[in-house]
């Protein structure tokens, strides 16, 4: 059985979060050009954990627009844990090859699916029991949690973790699954859905990890990092 990870205290740091006032400006300012500019994908219309957790694990290590090609017909034929959990190699190979990663992102997703089958098709609804589920870290568990239960958890990824960095400060430990200043940090300036997909969508479009967009950004007067090689 996987064992859970340590959540650390921000206690234990000593570190402040950032004001309030800065993060309500934050997200004001974030879901305001998320209103105009954000993106649309199917699977931020539903909110079945099967599909929801299985986009996720489809979703790493490969972009978005890549998994939405193939999103709608990777249901139609395996629209229960139970039918992907009994399908072939050959099969989910024809369904998803094109996203590369195929043994690993085979192994990944059928485990979940022979989990869920075996468990009445459905997960765990705390964070300790779902990021013990096979395929479930930490992330796809605080995606569940956020879109199919509505909680206010951070879709915390290295993507989101650009952004709060750059704004509010650079986290001291090195996974950012550990960190307890940048996890609590997440979950105070971007907790849910809504907010999440629109600080993915601004770290993909404008706070990009190469040549941000800086010029174009509409947070960039009051960002901590005033030294990026910015495209103009």
């Amino acid at each position: 059985m996987k064992r859970p990870r340590k959540h650390w205290s921000l206690r234990e740091t000593g570190r402040p979060l950032p004001p309030r006032d800065a993060i309500e400006d934050f997200q004001t300012r974030i879901l305001a050009w998320a209103q105009e500019h954000g993106r649309d994908f199917p699977w931020r219309h539903v909110t079945d954990p099967y599909r929801v957790a299985i986009t996720e694990l489809l979703l790493q290590q490969t972009s978005a627009t890549a998994v939405a090609k193939c999103w709608h017909d990777f249901f139609e034929h395996f629209p229960t844990p139970s039918a992907l959990a009994s399908a072939s190699d050959d099969e989910i190979a024809s369904a998803i090859g094109h996203l590369g990663l195929h043994q690993q992102r085979t192994r990944r997703i059928r485990a979940l699916a022979r989990w869920m089958a075996e468990h009445g098709n459905s997960l765990p609804t705390t964070r300790e029991e779902l990021e013990a589920v096979p395929g479930v870290g930490q992330y796809v568990a605080s995606a569940v949690l956020a879109v199919c239960a509505g909680q206010p958890e951070p879709l915390l990824d290295v993507n989101m973790t650009r952004v709060i960095e750059r704004y509010f400060g650079e986290r001291t430990l090195a996974d950012i699954r550990d960190d307890p200043w940048l996890q609590e940090t997440a979950r105070a300036a971007a907790p849910g859905a809504r907010l999440g997909w629109a600080v993915l969508d601004f770290a993909a479009s404008i706070c990009r990890a190469r040549a941000p967009r800086c010029s174009q950004c509409p947070i960039v007067m009051s960002c901590s990092s005033t030294s990026l090689p910015y495209e103009s």
